[in-house]
């Protein structure tokens, strides 16, 4: 008898903690669950933009920078603190303009990049010209990402006031915001040195 008991408390206790589980599973945001499950699958993504990758030095950073600027594909952005280059027109739009990007890799400590920040806004943004606003450009770097690295899709997540869009593959994440009327922010990170 005592062992039908305890056997019995066993399973009502396999089925509580499982209840549980699931309980607080549910309670995970469609965010959260997809790092988890993507960082979960072991894949790895160390692919940034041009030839640059999660894992170089800032030293490396810079001398590919210097030998781009060389050959005159890209160019110092304001301040001097990004680097720059344009993104060409989309025929196919039905308001084709140019895009300047300004990018500068994100460093840890140690001076490895772990990441890149990039500024992105329309040539041609005018206060009263709407359709190069933000929010537009948001959507089309979107597809652009999509097209660039494929993998999941991008959902929205609520950051203080700012809607942003986000997708996560293996350990690479890429998150885009407005961060003004004309600007955009996008940025890819490795998760693994985010989540400890």
């Amino acid at each position: 008898m005592y062992r039908k008991l305890n056997n019995l408390s066993n399973v009502l206790g396999l089925i509580v903690a499982s209840i549980l589980l699931i309980s607080l599973q549910s309670c995970k945001t469609e965010y959260e669950k997809m790092v988890e499950s993507e960082l979960g699958s072991g894949v790895v993504h160390d692919s940034l933009i041009f030839d640059l990758k999660i894992g170089q030095t800032k030293k490396e950073f810079y001398k590919y920078c210097w030998d781009m600027n060389k050959s005159q594909k890209i160019t110092a952005g304001s301040g001097n603190k990004y680097a720059k280059f344009v993104l060409p027109a989309d025929s196919t739009d039905m308001h084709p303009d140019k895009i300047n990007v300004q990018f500068f890799g994100m460093f840890d400590e140690n001076d490895v990049m772990q990441g890149m920040e990039m500024k992105m806004g329309y040539y041609s943004w005018a206060p009263w010209l709407e359709q190069f606003d933000s929010d537009k450009l948001l959507l089309k770097i979107k597809d652009k990402m999509l097209e660039d690295y494929p993998g999941n899709d991008f959902v929205e997540i609520e950051v203080g006031e700012v809607i942003a869009l986000v997708k996560v593959d293996g350990n690479r994440q890429i998150s885009m915001y407005p961060i003004t009327q004309q600007e955009i922010m996008v940025k890819i990170e490795d998760l693994r040195t985010k989540i400890s």
